[in-house]
C-alpha cells in the first residue's frame, strides 16, 4: 500500500502542475479506488477496536471462516459441485 500511495501522491503532483500524460491519468484512476477503501477499512477497523475492544476482531475472523470453508467446500452441497467440475473430460 506504501507503493500505491507514494506513486498516487507523485502522479497528483504531476497533474498539478501540468506534466501528465494520459498514462498517469489512467494509472491514477487505477490507484484511487483500492487507497480509498484501505483508508475506509482502516478507520472502519480503528473505530471497531474503540467502541468493541478486542471484540472487534470477531466479524473479520468469521469472513474469513466461511471464505475457508467456501474455498475449501467444507459446506453442504459443494459436494456435488466438486463433483462437477471434476467429472468434465
Amino acid at each position: 500500500m506504501t507503493g500505491n500511495v507514494t506513486q498516487l501522491v507523485l502522479d497528483a503532483v504531476d497533474l498539478a502542475r501540468g506534466a501528465a500524460d494520459d498514462a498517469v491519468r489512467q494509472r491514477s484512476l487505477k490507484f484511487i479506488g483500492p487507497i480509498v477503501a484501505f483508508a475506509f477499512g482502516a478507520i472502519g477497523g480503528a473505530v471497531g477496536y474503540l467502541r468493541l475492544a478486542f471484540w472487534a476482531l470477531l466479524a473479520p475472523v468469521v469472513v474469513l471462516g466461511v471464505l475457508a470453508m467456501e474455498c475449501s467446500g467444507g459446506f453442504a452441497g459443494d459436494s456435488a459441485r466438486a463433483m462437477k467440475t471434476t467429472s468434465t473430460h
